[in-house]
């Protein structure tokens, strides 16, 4: 091999390794759609962070996205009602910030999420309707 092939050689390993070296692995957040550490196939919440993966109901939903309280499939005037009246309360199914308590802050939330689905989730038990169906670790 000549001198110029064999440095052509060398160039285009060094250009892969350094494309390849640029390359999201899993674990800086290849498939994890909202950057939370969880790889979308595991992630019980798609578009919210939620590095816990907390699950209060077992539904295939975390609790950071599921304000979906009576699991009818949609988060409606009926599940706000129900957070609002779990307020000072310590039942951490209405807690969807995280923060240990129930508040208006977490009332807020459902407010904003009225008339949306559930989720989204990425395990294959999430499931509207069917609470405690989705034991954790999405299995």
């Amino acid at each position: 091999m000549s001198r110029v092939a064999t440095r052509t050689w060398i160039g285009l390993g060094v250009a892969v390794a350094l494309v390849a070296a640029s390359l999201p692995s899993h674990s800086q957040g290849a498939g994890d759609t909202d950057g939370d550490g969880v790889p979308d196939d595991l992630d019980n919440c798609l578009l919210t962070p939620n590095p816990s993966q907390l699950d209060e109901d077992e539904d295939g939903y975390g609790t950071r996205c599921d304000g979906d309280f009576n699991n009818d499939g949609v988060v409606a005037m009926r599940d706000m009602y129900m957070s609002y009246t779990a307020i000072d309360g310590s039942d951490l199914e209405f807690d969807l910030d995280g923060d240990g308590l129930v508040n208006l802050v977490d009332v807020s939330l459902v407010f904003n999420s009225q008339y949306t689905l559930p989720g989204p989730s990425g395990l294959a038990c999430s499931v509207a309707n069917e609470k405690g169906t989705c034991p954790p670790g999405g299995s």
